[in-house]
Order: structure tokens, then sequence, then C-alpha cells
């Protein structure tokens, strides 16, 4: 598969682990530079050493919970591109409101 995704950069949150953590590392695998997020810096650090190895591809780790915006705001801000996205807000008490989509926008 090639997705032509050299050059992008992706911020997968939840990725230590699970679902969130295939697609870190398929994103790495097709080219583009990867966020691993997390909510403890000990599981980001093991996902990222884990994705490196496997895929030789650009991964970044960032600790934070994003469902804080304080935390989401640091994230903006530690990693600056353009962005251009989709949020999409979950709850059990909800359904999603959209599908959610994040990339820089050149």
């Amino acid at each position: 598969m090639n997705l032509q995704l050299g050059g992008k950069l992706a911020l997968v949150s939840g990725s230590t682990a699970g679902i969130g953590y295939a697609i870190a590392r398929t994103l790495a695998e097709e080219g583009a530079a990867v966020i691993v997020n997390g909510r403890t810096q000990e599981a980001v650090d093991a996902a990222v050493a884990r994705i490196r190895a496997e895929t030789h591809g650009t991964v970044h780790g960032h600790a934070a919970d994003l469902s804080n915006a304080e935390a989401a705001q640091d994230t903006v801000q530690r990693f600056p591109v353009t962005w251009h996205a989709r949020a999409a807000r979950v709850s059990s008490r909800s359904r999603p409101s959209s599908s959610t989509a994040c990339a820089p926008r050149r």
C-alpha cells in the first residue's frame, strides 16, 4: 500500500496500545511523521520505541490527556503546524457529530 504520506504529520491520540497503536504504526510505515499520544510518559516512550524499531519512521511522543483543553493547547504549541481539523465529540450520552481528521495544511 502506498498512501503517499511522506511529508505529512499525523497526531494519533490514544496510540500507546490497541487500535490507536496500529494506526500510528501503519501511518509511520506509510511515511508520515507520527505523534504518539497517551496519558503517561512511560507508555508513550514504550510505544515510540516500538514503532521506531518496527518502521524506522519519524515518531514523536507526547504524554497528555487531550480531553483537557490546556493539554490540547500545549500539544498544538509543541508541534506548530497549520491545523485543519474536523473534531468529533463522543460520549456515552451522545452520538458522534462528525468524523475526526487532523492534518497539517500546506
